[in-house]
Protein backbone atom coordinates (compact mmCIF):
# COMPACT_ATOMS: atom_id res chain seq x y z
CA UNK A 1 0.00 0.00 0.00
CA UNK A 2 1.32 3.44 -0.91
CA UNK A 3 1.65 6.19 1.65
CA UNK A 4 0.02 9.55 1.16
CA UNK A 5 2.42 12.36 2.01
CA UNK A 6 1.13 15.83 2.77
CA UNK A 7 3.60 18.62 2.08
CA UNK A 8 3.57 22.35 1.55
CA UNK A 9 4.26 23.97 -1.79
CA UNK A 10 7.65 25.22 -0.56
CA UNK A 11 8.69 21.78 0.70
CA UNK A 12 7.60 20.16 -2.56
CA UNK A 13 9.56 22.70 -4.57
CA UNK A 14 12.67 22.07 -2.41
CA UNK A 15 12.32 18.31 -2.95
CA UNK A 16 12.04 18.77 -6.71
CA UNK A 17 15.06 21.09 -6.83
CA UNK A 18 17.09 18.66 -4.72
CA UNK A 19 16.10 15.74 -6.96
CA UNK A 20 17.10 17.66 -10.08
CA UNK A 21 20.43 18.67 -8.51
CA UNK A 22 21.13 15.05 -7.55
CA UNK A 23 20.35 13.90 -11.09
CA UNK A 24 22.61 16.58 -12.59
CA UNK A 25 25.41 15.66 -10.19
CA UNK A 26 25.12 11.98 -11.15
CA UNK A 27 25.43 12.96 -14.81
CA UNK A 28 28.45 15.13 -14.04
CA UNK A 29 26.74 18.33 -15.13
CA UNK A 30 27.98 21.26 -13.10
CA UNK A 31 26.44 24.65 -12.53
CA UNK A 32 27.10 27.77 -14.54
CA UNK A 33 29.89 30.09 -13.40
CA UNK A 34 28.62 32.75 -11.02
CA UNK A 35 25.69 30.62 -9.92
CA UNK A 36 25.40 29.97 -6.17
CA UNK A 37 25.60 26.32 -5.14
CA UNK A 38 23.61 25.19 -2.11
CA UNK A 39 24.43 22.01 -0.18
CA UNK A 40 22.29 19.89 2.11
CA UNK A 41 23.41 19.20 5.67
CA UNK A 42 24.90 15.84 4.65
CA UNK A 43 26.67 17.28 1.60
CA UNK A 44 28.03 20.21 3.63
CA UNK A 45 29.32 17.89 6.37
CA UNK A 46 31.10 15.76 3.77
CA UNK A 47 32.48 18.90 2.09
CA UNK A 48 34.18 20.12 5.29
CA UNK A 49 35.00 16.55 6.37
CA UNK A 50 32.96 16.68 9.58
CA UNK A 51 30.04 14.63 10.86
CA UNK A 52 26.53 16.10 10.51
CA UNK A 53 26.46 16.49 14.31
CA UNK A 54 29.73 18.44 14.30
CA UNK A 55 28.32 20.63 11.52
CA UNK A 56 25.20 21.34 13.63
CA UNK A 57 27.49 22.39 16.49
CA UNK A 58 29.37 24.79 14.22
CA UNK A 59 26.05 26.27 13.08
CA UNK A 60 24.89 26.60 16.71
CA UNK A 61 28.16 28.37 17.60
CA UNK A 62 27.59 30.65 14.57
CA UNK A 63 30.90 29.68 13.00
CA UNK A 64 29.18 28.60 9.77
CA UNK A 65 26.22 30.50 8.30
CA UNK A 66 23.20 28.45 7.23
CA UNK A 67 19.80 28.96 5.67
CA UNK A 68 16.76 27.26 7.16
CA UNK A 69 13.92 26.27 4.86
CA UNK A 70 11.16 24.60 6.81
CA UNK A 71 12.91 21.91 8.82
CA UNK A 72 15.91 21.69 6.50
CA UNK A 73 19.24 23.47 6.68
CA UNK A 74 21.10 24.40 3.51
CA UNK A 75 24.55 25.87 3.15
CA UNK A 76 26.21 28.02 0.51
CA UNK A 77 29.32 26.34 -0.83
CA UNK A 78 31.18 29.67 -0.72
CA UNK A 79 30.40 30.01 3.03
CA UNK A 80 31.89 26.57 3.67
CA UNK A 81 34.99 27.47 1.66
CA UNK A 82 35.33 30.70 3.68
CA UNK A 83 35.08 28.66 6.90
CA UNK A 84 37.83 26.30 5.74
CA UNK A 85 40.04 29.17 4.55
CA UNK A 86 39.56 30.94 7.90
CA UNK A 87 41.62 28.23 9.59
CA UNK A 88 44.53 28.63 7.22
CA UNK A 89 47.93 29.22 8.76
CA UNK A 90 50.58 31.13 6.92
CA UNK A 91 54.01 29.61 6.37
CA UNK A 92 56.62 31.06 8.70
CA UNK A 93 59.37 32.96 6.95
CA UNK A 94 62.61 30.95 6.77
CA UNK A 95 64.64 34.04 7.65
CA UNK A 96 63.03 34.13 11.08
CA UNK A 97 64.01 30.50 11.69
CA UNK A 98 67.58 31.26 10.59
CA UNK A 99 67.81 34.25 12.97
CA UNK A 100 66.47 32.11 15.81
CA UNK A 101 69.48 29.82 15.48
CA UNK A 102 71.77 32.79 16.11
CA UNK A 103 70.14 33.54 19.48
CA UNK A 104 71.56 32.06 22.67
CA UNK A 105 69.68 28.95 23.82
CA UNK A 106 68.28 30.94 26.73
CA UNK A 107 66.09 33.02 24.33
CA UNK A 108 64.94 30.18 22.04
Amino acid sequence: MEEIIVTTKIQLKALIVESIQDALNELGITQRPGQVKYLTKEEAAAFIRKSPGALRNLVFLRKIPSIKRGTRLVFKEEDLIAFLEGGRREIVNREIDDKKEELPKFFR
